[in-house]
């Protein structure tokens, strides 16, 4: 039965690597994904008291073959023609920080590439970090216009991240690396769908692990490269720096930040890149969780985005202070703040909490549990949305709506986990009074 099953998930990533054209295919795409996860959870939870080293071993390099061979199929989500662009981009000599696609375009500096036509936002300047950059510009330097070779780096960032965390997780704890090695957001999103979320899972896996080894230079650059990945991770850093010499970790940091970001910067003023993410802050709207509810509260989207800035200033505060949750712990719990609250919350985001699931208790890990199994039915709630335009996520009062049914099973296992959170403590309460 338990090998069956593994036989099924097979069968049905298989059943993507040759469905045409999937990304155009949301309801397809959305039920497989979602069916996968829930086979890999079964799985996971069936295997975990009689997993051995070879077992794993084996599960590992069954996910390794799929990366391979997602890998090797050129289709992904938009958002990969614009890595390989911005790539392409550096090496032609010309900054993406500066120069749209457009702007090249109308230059015709250079023959444009066969993804032309794929390429959205043509008329706004990159959004993405310098570390990704360099990621980009790698891939390109390896083959020119190729996502092949940009998806077989995010397979070695992949591949990377499950060897730390290996090191990383207690024995008790181990089987959970079968559930993140065959997740459909770890294999498809990132691969499959070419997301850079592969770089920032190993980057803050690498973080943790360096930081565990007291290399506290090595960890600052680390945590470095994970900012300029993507600039969320910079709310957890402080966790980082709540140790002896955490000067080395924050001086470390700041040189290999500074010679990551500078030979972006130095010839074009910051607010390009500045208004490129303000775009994206104040006009994108994705699967609103908190969000939504707080700006019906107080009907207005940007106090709501103030308010919900400040609770998660405080929870940081909060989580500096306490002295007893882990440094895993604590970062994973701003993290997931961050996607209960943020007003746009795609399905590869829950990526940023999915190599944390091992070191968290069991409500904590339920709760993301439950984001990283819906939230692949986001494309499936996007295809049935009978609003116009619904690509470009406006506020339309449909789609919204439509999408908060993501929400509904993690609502419940987060009330469960309050509950139980406030029953235990009044229940020590009373031990201690007595």
């Amino acid at each position: 039965m338990i090998h069956g099953v593994l036989v099924l998930i097979t069968a049905l990533y298989a059943y993507l690597l040759f469905l045409d054209v999937p990304m155009k295919q949301g309801v397809f795409v959305g039920i497989v994904l979602f069916v996968i996860g829930l086979l890999v959870l079964w799985y996971t939870q069936s295997i975990k008291h009689h997993l051995t080293v070879h077992t794993l071993k084996k599960i590992i390099g069954l996910s390794v073959v799929m990366h391979i061979a997602f890998a090797f199929v050129t289709f992904g989500h938009n958002d990969v023609f614009r890595y390989v662009w911005d790539g392409r981009v550096i090496l032609e000599g010309f900054n993406p920080y500066f120069f749209t696609p457009n702007t090249l375009s109308h230059m015709q500096v250079f023959d444009m590439p066969w993804y032309w036509d794929h390429l959205f936002f043509k008329w706004s300047v990159s959004s993405y970090p310098p570390f990704l950059q360099a990621v980009f510009t790698l891939s390109n330097l390896i083959a020119r216009d190729s996502i092949i070779a940009l998806k077989l780096i995010f397979t070695a960032f992949n591949v990377g991240t499950l060897y730390l965390l290996y090191s990383l997780i207690s024995k008790e704890q181990r089987y959970w690396l079968v559930f993140i090695a065959l997740s459909p957001l770890f294999i498809y999103e990132t691969i499959g769908a070419g997301h850079t979320e592969s770089v920032f899972m190993f980057l803050l896996v690498l973080s943790l692990w360096l930081n565990k080894r007291g290399k506290l230079v090595s960890t600052g650059m680390a945590l470095a490269g994970l900012v300029l990945t993507k600039f969320v991770p910079l709310l957890i850093v402080p966790f980082f720096l709540k140790r002896k010499n955490w000067l080395y970790i924050a001086l470390s940091g700041i040189v290999m930040g500074g010679m990551l970001s500078v030979p972006f910067l130095v010839k074009f003023p910051v607010s390009e890149l500045l208004s490129s993410l303000q775009l994206y802050v104040q006009e994108w709207v994705m699967s609103p969780g908190l969000f939504h509810v707080t700006q019906e509260i107080v009907g207005d989207a940007y106090i709501a985005k103030y308010v919900l800035l400040i609770i998660g200033l405080v929870l940081i505060l909060v989580m500096w202070r306490n002295r007893t949750y882990s440094l895993e712990t604590k970062s994973f719990i701003v993290l997931l703040w961050i996607l209960l609250s943020s007003a746009a919350v795609f399905s590869w985001y829950w990526l940023w909490v999915l190599p944390l699931i091992p070191f968290v208790s069991v409500g904590l890990r339920n709760i993301a549990l439950a984001g990283i199994l819906m939230f692949p039915l986001q494309s499936l709630i996007v295809y049935f949305d009978v609003a116009d335009n619904t690509i470009k996520y406006t506020n339309n009062g449909v789609i919204l709506w439509h999408q908060l049914l993501l929400w509904l099973p993690l609502v419940v296992v987060t009330i469960f986990y309050v509950y139980s959170y406030v029953v235990r403590y009044v229940a020590l309460k009373k031990t201690y009074q007595q």
